[in-house]
């Protein structure tokens, strides 16, 4: 396959694909604004079936507040006349006002009167003993304060109902009882909404939805959320919109369902086709235009373009990274560059592994470092240990004897007493190099203890006062690396004091603070030359190994005839 088919099949098959990209993002971006829009107009319906369905309590609320602010039923509370009850609450006030529970209560909660109309058998029937219940138990229909509206299930149909304190026809009190009117919103009264909002609405009690039904999904949903509007499509051409209603203790009541034609899917589907067919045709059309301008403009000077990158692929500096496809002029110019690429990869391989070796290499050093402090410090406390426990029992059992030997002999009396004194001193020089290569003091009681100790001995042994401040230190134990790095520290430096500094005053502060130790060893002696010593004493520099191996930091400040500052700052590990 020659260049220039390939360039067409290339050219045309990129056009096609690009189609297919624009036409596959455009239809998503327009589903899901079809989709957000027709979500949007289903809200909307909903909204208007709840606007619908709470003008019944307006309606209900215009009539309790007539009848409630009127003297005649102010006074029927007050003395419970019958005549009032013959002349206003008769059978045609029930169908006149279109309600079927009408109720008086007064401040008390007794009943005055109580009736309930039934439409269908056009008769009066007696008060659902439900009714009862939830005007004895809702304190809040009682308070004669202000009007209340509530959708109270009475026998599996939901009744709504208002009530309104009873005042005089001017609106003034005091309340004298309160007036209830309930309607139940049956069959007439959702068909009533149906046409104001003109669409189908059907309703279904909460505790009564069949299985297998959409009501059924929704009652999941809405068991499931808090939410009280959920959108499901019915069909291709239907999308239905469901409303949860609560009752007066919140407990879902009813679902009412609305259902809208889906004319927007419809018509997403005829634009979404439409835009396929005519980015197909224009970049057929592009990709031909493009194809020309191609042939004139490139494919004319590919020959001429390899030829000038054979020569450079014997530079392999000057590189960039191409792919080989087909065995065309294209493919013998891939593969010259490549040869190219590869003896650059190789050089750069070679380097990553000669520097993972060198990172190797100095993680294994460190690691090296830290055990070998490990090592010296237990061999110290092995040490420490022998020295007192076997050395010292020795010397010791052998005092003992010469104490023994001392009673009985009467010659060599001297020279026994030469001998006690002898292993006296002996005891007390093995007890000394027990406590300077590991107080047991430090592990026992921590770093404040094995400080204060330290520096009485140092001050007894060099005469040289060191004033000691803390802070956060009492009571309060670190882990034993930080512990030991403080105290050798502090030993190193206060015995560089007494060797070198010529002095007779010393100064060391340790403070503990939050998450940082930090502690510094001054005096106002000799000083040196910070350049000089630092690497060239093995003190500093073991004092300096210690801290980098806690992940802190040792700073030196000294001149000659200045004095010597150390400061030091560690990560601090609280162990409690």
């Amino acid at each position: 396959m020659n260049l220039r088919r390939t360039t067409i099949l290339v050219v045309f098959a990129t056009f096609l694909l690009l189609a297919l990209v624009l036409s596959l993002s455009l239809q998503g971006l327009l589903r899901d604004h079809f989709q957000y829009e027709e979500n949007q107009q289903n809200l909307l319906n909903i909204e208007r079936v709840r606007i619908a369905f709470e003008n019944n309590y307006l309606v209900l609320n215009y009539l309790v507040n007539d009848w409630s602010n009127w003297n005649d039923t102010y006074q029927f509370v007050q003395n419970a006349d019958p005549i009032y009850i013959q002349n206003n609450l008769v059978q045609s006030t029930f169908t006149d006002l279109d309600v079927n529970v009408i109720l008086i209560l007064d401040r008390d909660g007794s009943t005055l009167y109580a009736g309930a109309y039934d439409f269908q058998e056009d008769a009066f029937v007696r008060i659902p003993p439900s009714l009862y219940a939830y005007l004895h138990n809702d304190d809040s229909s009682l308070n004669f304060r202000e009007t209340h509206k509530n959708l109270i299930m009475v026998d599996g149909k939901p009744l709504l109902l208002v009530s309104s304190p009873i005042l005089t026809s001017d609106g003034e009190g005091p309340a004298r009882g309160a007036l209830f009117m309930g309607r139940y919103f049956g069959q007439k009264e959702l068909q009533l909404l149906a046409e104001q909002v003109q669409l189908p609405v059907e309703a279904a009690n909460f505790s009564e939805v069949k299985l297998g039904s959409d009501f059924e999904q929704a009652k999941r949903f809405f068991e499931a959320n808090e939410e009280s509007v959920f959108s499901l499509p019915l069909t291709e051409t239907s999308l239905a919109g469901y409303l949860l209603l609560r009752d007066v203790t919140q407990t879902p009541a009813l679902i009412l369902r609305i259902e809208q034609a889906r004319t927007l899917a419809r018509n997403a589907t005829l634009v979404m086709r439409y835009l396929v067919i005519s980015q197909v045709i224009t970049s057929l059309l592009f990709a031909i235009i493009f194809f020309v301008l191609i042939e004139r403009t490139v494919l004319s000077r590919v020959l001429r373009l390899s030829r000038e990158v054979q020569d450079i692929a014997a530079h392999p500096q000057n590189t960039i990274r191409v792919t080989e496809n087909n065995q065309d002029e294209l493919g013998t110019l891939s593969n010259h560059i490549n040869l190219m690429l590869i003896a650059l990869e190789n050089t750069r391989e070679e380097l990553n592994n000669r520097y993972e070796e060198v990172q190797t290499s100095r993680e294994r050093l460190q690691e090296l470092s830290h055990k070998l402090l490990q090592v010296h410090e237990e061999e110290r406390r092995w040490l420490a240990r022998e020295l007192h426990d076997e050395i010292g029992q020795y010397l010791t059992a052998l005092k003992l004897r010469l104490d023994q030997n001392n009673l009985v002999v009467t010659d060599g009396v001297p020279q026994l007493q030469q001998a006690q004194t002898l292993v006296n001193e002996l005891i007390h020089k093995v007890r000394q190099i027990s406590l300077d290569l590991r107080p047991s003091i430090l592990d026992d009681l921590g770093l404040l203890p094995a400080l204060e100790w330290y520096l009485d001995r140092y001050r007894q042994q060099t005469a040289i006062q060191v004033q000691f401040t803390h802070q956060g230190l009492a009571r309060q134990r670190f882990s034993p690396e930080t512990e030991l790095t403080v105290f050798r520290v502090i030993q190193e430096s206060l015995t560089n004091v007494a060797r070198h500094a010529k002095t007779d005053f010393a100064m060391v502060t340790v403070e503990a603070r939050g998450q940082v130790l930090e502690f510094s060893i001054e005096d106002c002696g000799l000083g040196f030359d910070v350049s000089e010593k630092t690497f060239n004493s093995n003190g500093l520099v073991g004092m300096t190994e210690r801290v980098v191996l806690l992940q802190g930091k040792l700073i030196i400040d000294s001149k000659p005839g200045k004095g010597t500052r150390i400061a030091v700052k560690l990560p601090l590990d609280l162990e409690k």
